[in-house]
């Protein structure tokens, strides 16, 4: 079994999140008797490719995505390439292994589940073929199917969702499984970015949010406020429960 955590890397430095969903890929691995792989998509993907290989990927796919501000700019939206990216490692890698003579064995794919994996995750589907199971909090592979239990009526139930196919793609979110370093020496493999049709959007520059902006992605903790917090007052209050 192919255990595959799908990281966009468009970061300096790696995210939390995408080490918790390595982590998770190298445990379900672990019991199902699989093996796990990175495939890394970005302009900053051959930098974090060593990473990877620390929390336990022994395969690496790296495939730079050019984000260059000053030429042309990326004539295509950066969800419709990262669907194209998967699309293209996933044909590559299973025709890599078909020449080594080796068995096609299921393929897992693992995303944290970020605002851009929500963009893209049913598209990577749709084009794989492949179902979906979106917002995991807990996976394992019985050895036919992948069992995930996910939050559904704001977090009130927790459902079981039971997946077969040769492909499943599932997201994870983040803040539940601790990053943990299992390094091992890992194999490279290097692809070119697959040519996408011109959609009409440019992408010119990735911009950081500035100041003291809280991803929401890995915040411990979210407080929710409405109405009756209107002013400045209110506010300190708010950041006051955060800290407690």
């Amino acid at each position: 079994m192919r255990v595959c955590a799908v990281i966009p890397c468009f970061q300096e430095e790696l995210r939390s999140s995408a080490l918790e969903v390595l982590t998770k890929a190298t445990i379900v691995a672990s019991s199902s008797g699989g093996r796990v792989e990175a495939w890394l998509v970005g302009p900053t993907a051959e930098k974090h490719s060593s990473k990877a290989a620390q929390y336990g990927a022994a395969t690496l796919r790296v495939m730079e995505l050019e984000v260059d501000s000053e030429a042309k700019g990326v004539n295509v939206s950066l969800g419709r390439r990262i669907v194209d990216a998967v699309d293209e490692l996933m044909t590559q890698s299973t025709a890599e292994l078909a020449t080594e003579g080796a068995p096609q064995p299921p393929s897992l794919l693992l995303f944290d589940n970020t605002e851009l994996t929500k963009d893209v995750l049913g598209a990577c589907g749709a084009r794989l073929d492949a179902p979906v199971i979106a917002d995991v909090v807990d996976l394992s592979w019985d050895g036919h199917q992948c069992i995930a239990q996910r939050p559904t009526y704001a977090s009130k139930v927790m459902s079981k969702v039971h997946a077969e196919g040769s492909v499943i793609l599932c997201s994870i979110r983040a803040g539940l499984f601790e990053p943990d370093e299992k390094p091992v020496k890992a194999t490279t493999h290097r692809y070119k970015s697959p040519q996408t049709d011109l959609l009409g959007q440019v992408l010119k520059e990735l911009v950081a949010p500035e100041g003291d902006t809280v991803d929401l992605t890995e915040a411990p903790i979210i407080i929710g406020v409405g109405r009756g917090i209107a002013d400045e007052t209110g506010k300190d209050l708010v950041a006051k429960l955060a800290t407690l």
